[in-house]
């Protein structure tokens, strides 16, 4: 539900839109890239009730980080991202739902936490290479890559503890390379293939695991976000339940 239409200091147009039933205040971008249903979802498959420390890479404008602590109020968030302009509206998110996140503007590749500083790391990174896809001017800078998968991953990892959770969602069609990156690295994997519909094939992938687990990985149900008529599945509605 929108509630407001504004401009903010940069000059950015924005809106204030109402999620969770009222319970969420969200501020975003007006035009271009918007929260869509992608967060909701790994938030929702998050193993936080273990989790102390967490940190949201390409954090945006705060979506994941205020569903987790909406979730599990007790844990400590740490959100980072380059872009300016999104890390001042998260901070703005954060502050008008009464939650707080430790906001750094900053590349991951190049921000140096504590090593074992975070017991979960969680992360919805640019989907698009430059080199593989046009920017049109339908796609915002945040929807592509300034560093490659591999460098954001293994960037996103050096301050997970050994055995803390990583949890990435991605297109489905970068499962492979995704798999080779985290090979060695983060293992127990569980795979949360997304649909749109029943019928039609995954447009995302959630992957979970722990940082130098050697357990075997699973693929789990599937997570279909339509039925038919347009209506959310009852898969979704639990999701929700638990945010």
């Amino acid at each position: 539900m929108k509630k407001q239409k504004k401009r903010s200091d940069n000059m950015i147009e924005i809106t204030t839109d109402l999620l969770l039933n009222g319970q969420m205040k969200l501020m975003q971008p007006a035009n271009g890239y918007r929260v869509s249903i992608d967060p909701f979802i790994v938030a929702g498959l998050l193993p936080l009730s273990s989790c102390q420390n967490m940190l949201d890479v390409g954090c945006g404008v705060g979506t994941i980080s205020l569903l987790a602590l909406n979730k599990n109020p007790t844990i400590h968030v740490t959100a980072i991202d380059v872009d300016k302009n999104m890390c001042e509206i998260c901070l703005h998110n954060s502050r008008e739902n009464h939650k707080e996140i430790n906001v750094i503007n900053d590349d991951i590749s190049m921000h140096s936490f504590d090593i074992n500083s975070f017991d979960l790391v969680v992360t919805n990174p640019p989907y698009y290479n430059k080199n593989s896809h046009r920017i049109s001017d339908g796609k915002l800078f945040a929807n592509f890559e300034t560093i490659s998968l591999e460098t954001w991953i293994i960037s996103s990892l050096k301050s997970l503890k050994n055995g803390g959770f990583f949890a990435i969602i991605h297109v489905a069609s970068r499962i492979s390379e995704i798999m080779r990156i985290l090979n060695n690295r983060v293992g127990g994997l569980r795979l949360y293939p997304i649909y749109t519909k029943a019928d039609s094939p995954a447009k995302r992938i959630v992957i979970i695991g722990k940082k130098g687990g050697k357990g075997e990985t699973q693929i789990m149900p599937e997570i279909t976000v339509y039925n038919d008529d347009g209506s959310y599945t009852d898969v979704i509605k639990i999701v929700w339940s638990n945010l």
